[in-house]
């Protein structure tokens, strides 16, 4: 079973124009891959023109990964 060593966090905000930058590191065995998802599971993010998704897992049984949205605009905003 995956653990969380920096888990990311249910709830963000921010200002339309800037960047959202999400980090979160899981250690098992096997490696755990982790997807973001948008709102539900059926909504999953990846790579585009503004949001990259980086995965760092030189590590045997630890990863780490990045979601990075360049310029939030007002069709990003999620559920309240």
């Amino acid at each position: 079973m995956p653990m969380f060593k920096v888990a990311p966090p249910d709830d963000v905000l921010v200002d339309q124009g800037q960047t959202l930058v999400l980090d979160c590191s899981a250690a098992g065995e096997p490696k755990p891959v982790v997807m973001w998802h948008r709102e539900s599971v059926n909504n999953p993010v990846s790579s585009e023109d503004r949001a990259s998704v980086l995965t760092n897992d030189s590590l045997r049984c630890y990863s780490h990964f990045l979601l990075t949205v360049e310029i939030i605009t007002t069709r990003d905003v999620g559920a309240s």
